[in-house]
């Protein structure tokens, strides 16, 4: 049947359980592949690369990222607490 698209367990976003070896990682998914899913940490920094049947969904992505900013000075003088939203939409 020509022109179907293969079916992917994980999309980029989704926030997932990996296990390798005896450690155990979570991460996003930043990619993946027939047999195997590339695991990012907040920073889109690689943890690795892990088998498709190692990897354990938690939680589907939602396309929206938050990112919280706290800071705080000694002795209460000053707190700056902020956050931003941003939806992210798929192009193509």
């Amino acid at each position: 049947m020509a022109g179907l698209l293969p079916v992917t367990l994980y999309s980029k976003g989704d926030y997932v359980e990996a296990t390798q070896g005896n450690k155990t990682y979570r991460g996003w998914v930043s990619g993946d592949t027939e047999r195997a899913v590339s695991v990012s940490d907040h920073n889109w920094k690689r943890l690795g690369q892990f088998s498709k049947n190692k990897v354990r969904l938690l939680q589907r992505s939602t396309g929206l990222i938050t990112l919280v900013l706290t800071s705080a000075k000694s002795a209460g003088q000053s707190l700056l607490v902020g956050s931003l939203c941003v939806h992210v939409s798929s192009v193509g």
